[in-house]
C-alpha cells in the first residue's frame, strides 16, 4: 500500500486510482450490480434492506464502466448481478454490449421465471450461474416457495440452448450436509461446477445468526469435495475460508486483482468479503466515469481485507 503523498502523485499522473492506492496493475473481472431490486428476500442475502433501493445502472452507464475498466485495468470478464439482473429492462443489450467489447460474460441469477428469457441470451452468456442453496425444501425455505423448481428449469433450458451453466451454493447450517445429493441432481442438468461460498454475517445473514455453519460442518463439506467430484463428475470450487485448515488470509495475486465490484449507488469494493458492509474505500462515479478514492477509518484497505479465493478439490 502507498502513503497519501504517493497516492496523490499517482492520481496526478494518470486516472488509474486503484493502482495508485493498492499497487494492483491488472483487474481480471468487473462485477457489475445492475440494480438492487429482487423478487426475493432471502434469509442470508448480503444486501439486506438495500434490496428496497431503486437505483440501477443504465445501459450507457454500464458501457462506460466497461470501457473504463477494460482500458485502464485490462478486464477480461464482465459479471452481471443484482439484486436480480434479469429484472433489469436492458439486460439483453447490456450483455450484447459486453460481448461486442470482446469480454467474457457471466450472469449470477436466482433463476426465478428466467427460462423464457434465455433464448435471447444464446451466444451472449459464457456462464449462467444459478444460486441454489440446498435440496428443494431447504432452498425454498431460505429463498421463496417453488423457487428451486425454477432453478432446475433454467439450468435445463440453458443446456438445451448451449449456454454454459454453473451453480453458487452458499453454505449454511441447514444445507451443509445436502451438497453431495444436490451435486448429483445438478450434474444431470449439465452444470459444469458448483461454487461453494462461505456465509458472511452481513445484510439479512446478520439477522439470522443461526444460519452460520459450525466448524465441524465446514470441515466435513471441505473434505467431501473430492468424493463429490469423483461420484458426480461436477467440479467443486470451495471458498478457501471453508474447512479447518482455512487460514482465511486469501491469496497473493502479485500485480493482479481478481475482481472489483461496483454497486448502483457507486460503492466499489476490491474484496468480496467487504461487499455489503459499507467498508468500501473507493466509489465509481457514473456521472464522470471515474474511480474515486474515499478512505474511511475502517475500510477494506485499512483493515486489510483479503480476496475470496476458490480452490478446487485438490486445494489449488
Amino acid at each position: 500500500m502507498h502513503d497519501q503523498s504517493e497516492i496523490a502523485a499517482s492520481r496526478g499522473r494518470n486516472r488509474r486510482v486503484i493502482t495508485g492506492v493498492t499497487g494492483f496493475e491488472h483487474i481480471e473481472k468487473l462485477y457489475v450490480e445492475l440494480l438492487y431490486s429482487c423478487q426475493f428476500r432471502c434469509k442470508h442475502c448480503f444486501h439486506g434492506s438495500n434490496l428496497d433501493r431503486k437505483e440501477r445502472l443504465s445501459r450507457p452507464e454500464v458501457g462506460r464502466a466497461l470501457d473504463l475498466f477494460q482500458t485502464e485495468y485490462g478486464i477480461r470478464t464482465a459479471v452481471f448481478l443484482g439484486g436480480e439482473p434479469f429484472l433489469h429492462p436492458e439486460i439483453i443489450p447490456i450483455l450484447a454490449d459486453a460481448k461486442d467489447r470482446g469480454l467474457r460474460t457471466e450472469v449470477c441469477t436466482n433463476a426465478f421465471r428466467v427460462a423464457g428469457k434465455l433464448p435471447q441470451c444464446s451466444g451472449l452468456v459464457d456462464d449462467l450461474r444459478v444460486s441454489i442453496d440446498g435440496l428443494p425444501g431447504t432452498h425454498d425455505a431460505l429463498r421463496t416457495e417453488g423457487s428451486f423448481q425454477h432453478c432446475l428449469v433454467a439450468l435445463r433450458t440453458a443446456a438445451e440452448l448451449g449456454i454454459p451453466t454453473s451453480v453458487t451454493f452458499t453454505l449454511t447450517t441447514s444445507n451443509a450436509m445436502e451438497l453431495p445429493e444436490l451435486a448429483g441432481m445438478l450434474a444431470m442438468t449439465g452444470a459444469r461446477y458448483i461454487k461453494v461460498h462461505r456465509l458472511r454475517a452481513v445484510g439479512f445473514a446478520a439477522d439470522n445468526p443461526w444460519l452460520e455453519p459450525e466448524a465441524s460442518q465446514l470441515a466435513k463439506v471441505a473434505s467431501a469435495a473430492a468424493e463429490i467430484e469423483r461420484e458426480t463428475g461436477i467440479r467443486v470450487l470451495m471458498d478457501s475460508d471453508i474447512g479447518l485448515d482455512a487460514c482465511g488470509t486469501g491469496k497473493s495475486f502479485g500485480a493482479i486483482l481478481d475482481r472489483v465490484e461496483i454497486q448502483p449507488a457507486g460503492q466499489l469494493y476490491i474484496s468480496c468479503k467487504a461487499v455489503g458492509d459499507a467498508s468500501n474505500a473507493f466509489i465509481y462515479n457514473a456521472e464522470t466515469n471515474a474511480v474515486e478514492y474515499r478512505p474511511q477509518n475502517r475500510d477494506e484497505i485499512a483493515e486489510g481485507r483479503s480476496q475470496v479465493v476458490y480452490l478446487n478439490a485438490a486445494g489449488r
